[in-house]
Parts: structure tokens; sequence; C-alpha cells
């Protein structure tokens, strides 16, 4: 088995949602034998944020606690350590010893490129995994440049292909799908009260983008497009959302949508398990950039979605087939095609929940995902 770094971007954003996009990969290959140290480093000053007091700070500590009680909860052991690039210290591991440790490590796994560090060089493999199809192509993330990398992974999965606008310049995507960890969701109660479709989003995690004079947007103004779609369904629909303005969340609210404090949702790992099991699916939009230019973009969200027994209606990214179609992934482009998935999966809700189940483990299951991507990681000059 492998001595494997991952570099992610938990601590900084401590909210359960967010830990869970890098944890899973953690514990995944942690229970397939690997040796795992977890590395993150500041990037910026002022870079953690402390949820419980609503501020950003140049210290880990809450960030690190807070990582550490989730990971203990689904039984993660590997270690982790953060670094501070201003002052080059290390917390959780000494910064002498997570040098050494990447130095001597077989491979490296930069996931969202938002990580750097001088020694992943000298690992004897570096991969990228780009969670940002778009942003991360036109310079948002992985900053350092692409050609550090053996090879670069992405969960565009249309990436590469004629009808995507990514611009893949010299590099070959391989496109990859978010690991998720069945046992952690399949035990969830089924939800008892009227059909509920839910999503939890961040109504513009930064600003937008311009590639070749086309602006790529945010997912605020993609759900502005649904507006409407309460009014045409027999479902409530509920979006637990972080940064959406009064302003706007008062007319959602007029439409009968149900707005939830998106922090609150994702405090810890047994609100997001609740709020995922007391959901009938996931019904969302995607990023206005995802959209426009046809990345092909799976969710790690909607991965847990799908092991927890709930199908997922999603706006279309361009994913390509085999997975288009399939019962428990259904996708729309028009408002009214979103009211005519959500009525039908309501009809069908039994059958579709167990092929949502069948869809995360024949698909996105840490054991079929991280082999794949491990092997290939190893293979690449």
């Amino acid at each position: 088995m492998a001595r494997i770094v991952v570099a992610g971007y938990m601590i900084r954003l401590p909210l359960a949602g967010n830990i869970l996009a890098f944890a899973q990969y953690l514990r995944g290959l942690e229970l397939l034998g690997h040796e795992v140290l977890y590395v993150e480093e500041s990037g910026w000053p002022d870079s953690c944020y402390e949820p419980l007091a609503n501020c950003y700070s140049s210290c880990p500590v809450a960030g690190m606690d807070a990582t550490k009680d989730l990971l203990a909860t689904i039984d993660c052991r590997c270690t982790i350590s953060y670094v501070d690039s201003t002052h080059q210290v290390g917390y959780g591991v000494d910064r002498l010893d997570i040098r050494r440790f990447i130095q001597n490590a077989d491979l490296v796994i930069n996931l969202g490129g938002v990580n750097w560090l001088e020694e992943f060089a000298e690992a004897q493999h570096v991969v990228l995994v780009d969670m940002d199809p778009m942003f991360t192509q036109i310079g948002s993330f992985a900053k350092e440049g692409f050609d550090r990398y053996n090879i670069c992974f992405t969960y565009g999965t249309n990436v590469g292909r004629p009808d995507c606008d990514v611009p893949a310049a010299d590099v070959e995507w391989v496109p990859i799908v978010p690991p998720v960890i069945p046992e952690l969701w399949s035990s969830l109660p089924c939800p008892t009260a009227e059909p509920v479709f839910s999503t939890v989003a961040n109504w513009s995690a930064y600003g937008d983008v311009e590639w070749n004079g086309i602006r790529y947007g945010q997912k605020g103004e993609e759900f502005l497009k649904m507006q409407q779609l309460p009014r045409l369904v027999d479902a409530k629909l509920r979006i637990a959302t972080s940064g959406m303005p009064r302003r706007i969340a008062a007319q959602f609210r007029e439409f009968n949508w149900e707005i939830v404090d998106g922090q609150h949702t994702s405090l810890n790992l047994s609100t997001y398990q609740s709020y995922i099991a007391d959901s009938s699916g996931e019904f969302s939009v995607a990023k206005n950039g995802y959209v426009k230019a046809r990345t092909g973009w799976i969710s790690d969200r909607t991965v847990c979605y799908l092991a927890a027994g709930r199908p997922a209606i999603l706006q279309d990214t361009g994913v390509p087939d085999p997975l288009r179609g399939l019962p428990g992934w259904n996708t729309f482009d028009t408002v009214e095609e979103a009211a005519e998935a959500i009525n039908r999966v309501t009809r069908d809700w039994h059958h579709e929940r167990s092929r949502a189940q069948q869809l995360a483990r024949e698909r996105f299951d840490y054991r079929v995902v991280l082999p794949e991507l491990v092997h290939r990681a190893l293979e690449a000059a």
C-alpha cells in the first residue's frame, strides 16, 4: 500500500458539508489500506473561518478541532496537519516532520488546487483533482501551474469533449467523480412527512470570471430562474444557503420556497445528515459557469444524497452518458422540466430511492473511484 499525502480545504472552512468533500477521500484511502497524512496550508492572511464566532483569522485551531471531531465521528484516524506559510509553522505535526513525510510519499493528491508547498514537487507523484471545472482552468485555482502535476483529474466529466467550452490547453484532463462512503449514509431513516426536495448551496462562492469575452457566473443566478417552481409541484422545496441576500430570500419565500440557514445545517455531521434524512431527494441548480461551459460537473454533495437513497434532480451541466437518464439521476434545463422531474420522482419515489442507492454503489463508491485514481496516479510519468 502507498504513503499518500492529501491536501485540501477543510480546516479553513470547517463546516460539515465542506469537510465531507475531503474527509471521504481520507477515510476511503484509509479503508483501502493506505497510510495517509492530511496537509493544509494557510494560503493567504486571515484565511481561517470560525463558524461560531462568524469571523476570519489566521488561527487554525478552531478549524482543526471541528475537523478532528468530524473525522473521529466517521472513524477516520489519519493525521491532520496545517502549515502557516507566512511563519513556516506546523500545527498538528511539526513542520519538519511534514516536510519529511511529503518528501518520502508515493503520492500527493491536491484536492481543489488551493494548496501548494514546495516539497510537493519532491514526492514521487503529484496529482491535481479539479473540483471546480472552468474556474480552475482559467486561473482561479492551481495557480502554481498544471505542469507541476503528473496527471490532472477533474470533476468536469465532459471536459475535453467538443461541446465543452473549458479551455483544456495542453493538459489532458482525466474525468473523475467524487467518492462516497455508502455506509455513512445508507442507514439514514426514510422521511415521514410530505415530500421535500432540498439542497445545500452557497449563493455566490466568489466572483464571476470571464473567458474570451464570455462571463461565467455563480449559482445564485441559476436559482433565480427557478423562483416559480414551488407553484408547479406537489412537494416542498428547501434550500439551506449561505450568502443569499435578504431581499432575494424574501422573494423566494413569497413563491413558497423554504429558506434555512446553511451554516446551521452544516454545523456538524449530525445536523448535516439530519437535513438530508428529512429530504425525499435533492433538487439543485449548478453554478452558471458549470452550465454555460457544459463542464459535466458532478457535486460531492449529490453523491451523499444518492448514497442515502435520495434521488437527485439536477440542472444539466453536460454530464455525458451513461449517467444521463438513469433512474435516481434526473436532469433538467427549464423550470417546466424541473417540475416534471419532481412530480415524476414523487410518484415513483420508492423505485427512485432504491436506484439512487444502487447508483451510488456502482458509480461513486470509494471502492470504485479511489483505486482507479491511485492506480492511474502511480502509473503517470
